[in-house]
C-alpha cells in the first residue's frame, strides 16, 4: 500500500508528499549514512524496550579486524549516554545484499568481532589511536557525565558480553528479509538485539521544492546470537598468560542463518538439548549448581520442558499444569549464582510451605540477574528471578522436601 503524507503551511497551502528511494532521487548510502549520524532518533533507540538514552554519539567507517584477522568497516558505530552500543548497517534497496542473508550475516560479524578486541584495543579504535585507556574514551565523548567511570565500565561490559544493539536501516525493505531475519534464532553464549528499520524519503508535489522528508518504520525487532569463545592459557615456558579468541565465521553465520530459516518453515526450532544447555554457562560454579538443580527438581516435580534458554519444571495444581521453576543456565554468574525463576504462588501451594519461608530463603528478587534472564527468553519473563548460591540452593531444596 502507497502512502501519502499531506501537510499544511500557516496559509493553509497544500502539500503532498509521495515516497520515493533514496536512489531515485539521485543521493547514494552516504547519504542515509549522514541523515542517521545527524539524526539517531530516526533510529527509534529510546524506547522502554531497549532502555537506551541519549546523548549519541556517531563514529563513522571505523576500520578494525575480525578474529580471524579479516578488515571490516561498519558504517556507523554509535555509543550512547545509557552505556549501549549500537551497529548501524545502511544498504540501499538497490543493492544486493540487502535482499539475502548477506546483510545480516555481515552486521553480526561486525557485532562479535567488535566484542572480541581488547579493551586497549576498543579504546584506539573509538579514539583514532590517540588513546589507550577506553576511561579517555567516555571523558572526550561525554563531557557532561557524572561519572564517566561506571559509564566507562558499562560500555566495556556490554562489549565484553556481546549486549550490542544491530540495526540494518535502508529505504526501502524488499520482499522476504522480514521473514528471513524472524526465522533467526541461532542459540548461543553472546546475544545481539536486531532491529530492521526502513527509513523512507518522501518528495513534495512542490517541483521547486528541494526538501526530502524522512519517515523511519521500524518493521522488525528480534534476537540473533552469534558465538565468540575466548581460551586462556599458561605454558609453562613464559610467565605470561596467552589468550586465544574465536569468533563465528561471516561463513558460519550465513550457513547458521540459513539452517534457522529451513528449520523454522516446517514450525517453532527445537529446544536445546541438556548438553547444549550446560554450555550456556559461562563458569564451572554456575554449571555445578545447574546440574545439581536439574538432578533434584527431577524427583520433585511433575514435568520438565526444555527450551532454547532453559529448563522449567512443572507441577500439577488444581487438576492443572503450572509452570513453577525454572533455571536459566546462561544468565547466572559465580557472583550471582544459578539465574532460577520462581512462580512463588504454585510453589507454596504444591509444597504446602508458609510464604514466610519461602522469602527467608530465597530473599528478595535479583535485578541484576533479572535483566540477564530478559534478554535470553524470546518473551519478557514475568515471575521473579532469584540468584541461588549454593547454600541458597541447599536450602530450597530442603524446604521443598
Amino acid at each position: 500500500m502507497k502512502t501519502t503524507i499531506v501537510t499544511y503551511d500557516g496559509d493553509t497551502n497544500k502539500l503532498e508528499w509521495q515516497p520515493t528511494t533514496i536512489s531515485d532521487i539521485g543521493k547514494d548510502e552516504k547519504c542515509l549514512e549522514s541523515v542517521l549520524v545527524e539524526s539517531p532518533e530516526l533510529l527509534h533507540l529510546e524506547n522502554r524496550r531497549t532502555r537506551i538514552s541519549g546523548p549519541f554519539r556517531p563514529f563513522r567507517q571505523l576500520n578494525f579486524s575480525t578474529p580471524q584477522s579479516r578488515k571490516i568497516i561498519p558504517d556507523i558505530i554509535f555509543l550512547t549516554g545509557s552505556g549501549d552500543v549500537v551497529v548501524v548497517e545502511v544498504k540501499l534497496s538497490t543493492n544486493p545484499e540487502l535482499k539475502d542473508r548477506r546483510v545480516i550475516a555481515q552486521a553480526i560479524d561486525y557485532s562479535a568481532s567488535l566484542s572480541a578486541l581488547s579493551d586497549e584495543e576498543l579504546a584506539r579504535l573509538f579514539s583514532d589511536g590517540k588513546k589507550d585507556e577506553f576511561l579517555s574514551v567516555v571523558q572526550s565523548n561525554f563531557p557532561d557525565e557524572e561519572d564517566p567511570e561506571e559509564l566507562s565500565d558499562v560500555f566495556l561490559n556490554n562489549i565484553n558480553t556481546g549486549n550490542i544493539h544491530i540495526i540494518i536501516a535502508c529505504d526501502k525493505v524488499p520482499h522476504g528479509l522480514y521473514e528471513l531475519a524472524k526465522s533467526v534464532s541461532v542459540q548461543s553464549s553472546l546475544s545481539f538485539s536486531l532491529n530492521i528499520l526502513e527509513v523512507t524519503p518522501f518528495k513534495s508535489n512542490l517541483e521547486s521544492s528541494s526538501q526530502i522528508l524522512f519517515v523511519p518504520n521500524l518493521r522488525l525487532s528480534t534476537e540473533i546470537v552469534a558465538r565468540t569463545a575466548i581460551s586462556v592459557s599458561y605454558p609453562s615456558s613464559s610467565s605470561e598468560p596467552t589468550v586465544n579468541i574465536e569468533t563465528t565465521s561471516l561463513e558460519e553465520i550465513e550457513e547458521n542463518i540459513s539452517a534457522a530459516t529451513r528449520a523454522t518453515k516446517s514450525g517453532r526450532l527445537p529446544p536445546l538439548t541438556l548438553e547444549e544447555l550446560n554450555n550456556m554457562a559461562d563458569d564451572n560454579h554456575t554449571l555445578e549448581l545447574f546440574q545439581l538443580a536439574v538432578r533434584e527438581f527431577r524427583g520433585l516435580f511433575d514435568k520438565e520442558d526444555r527450551t532454547r534458554s532453559g529448563i522449567t519444571f512443572s507441577g500439577i495444581i488444581d487438576g492443572r499444569k503450572k509452570s513453577i521453576v525454572s533455571l536459566f543456565p546462561g544468565a547466572g554468574s559465580e557472583e550471582d549464582g544459578l539465574a532460577v525463576g520462581i512462580a512463588e504462588y504454585a510453589l507454596v501451594k504444591k509444597f504446602d510451605i508458609p510464604n514466610d519461608h519461602f522469602s527467608r530463603v530465597v530473599g528478595v528478587q535479583d535485578e541484576v540477574v533479572k535483566s540477564r534472564v530478559d534478554r535470553f527468553v524470546v518473551s519478557k519473563f514475568w515471575n521473579p528471578v532469584y540468584g541461588l548460591n549454593r547454600e541458597k540452593l541447599d536450602a530450597l531444596l530442603l524446604l521443598l522436601k
